[in-house]
């Protein structure tokens, strides 16, 4: 009894009241943020690819949203927190007239029911990282060459989301999926990297790569970290926090 006690005290401590320790369908529309736009979010692997896009893993992603996040007094506390009855429609690469190929929704395709990367129960704030490993799993975008475009990817899913009726702010953020090219800095790499691979100096090549990669995936944080200023900024403007 005295552990069954002390067990409910901690867990009442742990939130505040009226606080639910996830998101609610109220039956009215979830808050949603705009996709905040810092870097294409766009890429194209396998083949003859010149210059692939370098991904930020899911783990080191969530832990730049909940560092900022957290500075703004926003707690993520909770991973992996299910949306009850709220999937992202299976999307497909097709041909549009007007915007040339797109991802659009694919009926025969299964959706992919959606589950929060983060939640804070106490400001009710959600988070949503598109990464390429969701994009294999929300969308067909190619065989040997694999189109990706988490960007757009991100707007289905907070669209799936304002429909969903649950009690929270929404936020989804999408790897900037940077490359090569993508700066001064990091075209001098790969630039020099290529060289060493014509001289097939195999080692200082290995090591230019490496560097090209650290290179690329600090300029995607970077502009991670400015999609999650913009939110914070959304945020306080809709009093959320």
């Amino acid at each position: 009894m005295a552990g069954a006690v002390s067990f409910l005290l901690l867990t009442n401590t742990g939130m505040r009241g009226g606080d639910s320790p996830t998101p609610r369908a109220s039956g009215k529309p979830a808050v949603v943020a705009p996709i905040f736009v810092h870097g294409q979010g766009r890429g194209v692997t396998g083949c003859v690819v010149v210059s692939p896009p370098v991904f930020l893993s899911e783990q080191d992603a969530m832990q730049v949203i909940r560092e900022e996040l957290g500075k703004a007094g926003v707690n993520l506390s909770q991973a992996s927190v299910p949306l009850e009855g709220v999937s992202v429609p299976y999307l497909a690469e097709m041909w549009n007239a007007e915007r040339g190929m797109v991802l659009q929704v694919f009926p025969e395709g299964k959706p992919t029911r959606l589950t929060l990367d983060a939640f804070d129960p106490q400001t009710k704030v959600g988070v949503e990282f598109v990464s390429d490993e969701k994009n294999e799993r929300m969308a067909f975008t190619g065989g040997l060459i694999r189109n990706y475009d988490l960007k757009e990817l991100a707007g289905f899913v907070n669209d799936s989301v304002r429909a969903s009726g649950h009690d929270l702010y929404f936020g989804a953020f999408y790897d900037p999926a940077c490359n090569g090219f993508s700066t001064r800095s990091t075209r001098a790499i790969e630039k020099r990297a290529d060289a060493l691979q014509r001289q097939r100096n195999f080692d200082a090549e290995n090591a230019a790569f490496r560097e090209l990669g650290d290179a690329v995936r600090a300029h995607s944080t970077r502009l991670l970290r400015m999609q999650v200023h913009d939110f914070i900024n959304w945020l306080k403007g809709q009093g959320a926090i």
